[in-house]
């Protein structure tokens, strides 16, 4: 049981996690910056606001999941952030699916 996780997957990467989730991290802030010095009225689209900003929390989440516990629960919290970003991942593709077919149909039926 315990002994065995501990045997497998007891020991984690932490610093090269660590070093991969501060570039990525500093890249989406840079890129951020960069979005709004090319064009201010970036600012007024809710929605890119929105998806960015959780963008860099499920970022920063991941960071403190992977920073916090002990050594041997660090593969265990790394799993938990990656399903949680993957289920705010589905939801917004879910979103825009719905949203994409919306406007398509909208489109279709203003030609029509």
């Amino acid at each position: 049981g315990t002994l065995a996780y501990l045997a497998i997957w007891g020991f984690f990467a932490r610093g090269t996690a660590k070093t991969l989730l501060s570039a990525a991290l500093a890249a989406r802030v840079s890129a951020g910056v960069c979005l709004v010095l090319s064009h201010p009225k970036h600012l007024s689209n809710k929605g890119l606001i929105v998806l960015f900003l959780m963008g860099l929390i499920c970022a920063l989440l991941t960071s403190f999941l992977q920073g916090f516990p002990p050594m041997m629960l660090v593969s265990i919290t790394d799993a938990l952030a990656a399903l949680i970003v993957s289920i705010v991942g589905a939801i917004y593709g879910l979103i825009y699916l719905i949203r994409g077919v919306r406007a398509t149909i909208r489109l279709v039926t203003a030609v029509v």
